[in-house]
């Protein structure tokens, strides 16, 4: 069976994140994934305690904007990591897989801290984006076994690794941004949010 090449795959790197997933690159590659309605009602608003942030629509959008910056980062210098040895590779050469395995290391991690954020009861989000929320969590789990792969084979091997796509992943990025008013820029919008991750699951770790 012929082989896709790489650029196709890198496409679906880009378009699963993001928070991918559109959430926040600004590359030349297109993507889904990231990303104002009236308020929801008193009614079915948790009240407020110790144990729980009911998130405005500003925190509301720090915090996306904190998972999902530094998730894109990590993405395109993934995909920049195959780009440069995709001309070897389809050359008949095996290219050093060193710097793909060290790329996707670094993105199990950085999707391991965002699940655990995501799946911290302390912050409660804004009503009508939890199910577009829950669609990026999943987003970001189903990565996982393809990252596994990426980070532990050869370089030809994962070159040809593919994403599996996820209900409402594609769009849950930016529905999230138009409901919270954000930045449509997905460049401009991430300067104050680059290494902001790890800060927010140190906290989040500490309630654990």
């Amino acid at each position: 069976m012929t082989k896709t090449l790489r650029v196709s795959t890198v496409l679906t790197i880009a378009a699963l994140s993001a928070w991918t997933l559109a959430g926040c690159t600004n590359t030349a590659t297109p993507t889904a994934s990231e990303e104002v309605s009236p308020s929801a009602s008193a009614t079915s608003t948790p009240t407020p305690s110790s144990t729980e942030l009911v998130l405005s629509d500003e925190e509301a959008g720090d915090l996306y904007l904190s998972i999902v910056c530094d998730n894109n980062a990590a993405i395109d210098a993934l995909a920049t990591a195959f780009n440069e040895g995709e001309a070897e590779l389809l050359a008949g050469g095996a290219p050093d897989p060193a710097n793909v395995q060290e790329k996707a290391q670094n993105r199990i991690e950085l999707n391991g801290m965002s699940l655990d954020i995501l799946d911290d009861s302390f912050y409660v989000w804004p009503k009508r984006i939890r199910e577009d929320i829950s669609h990026i969590r999943e987003s970001y789990l189903s990565e996982l076994s393809t990252l596994n792969q990426m980070a532990t084979s050869d370089f030809e091997t994962a070159y040809y690794s593919t994403f599996a796509e996820t209900e409402g992943g594609a769009t849950a990025g930016q529905n999230i941004r138009y409901e919270l008013g954000l930045d449509a820029n997905t460049s401009t919008s991430c300067d104050d949010f680059y290494g902001k991750l790890p800060e927010i699951h140190a906290e989040t770790a500490s309630r654990s």
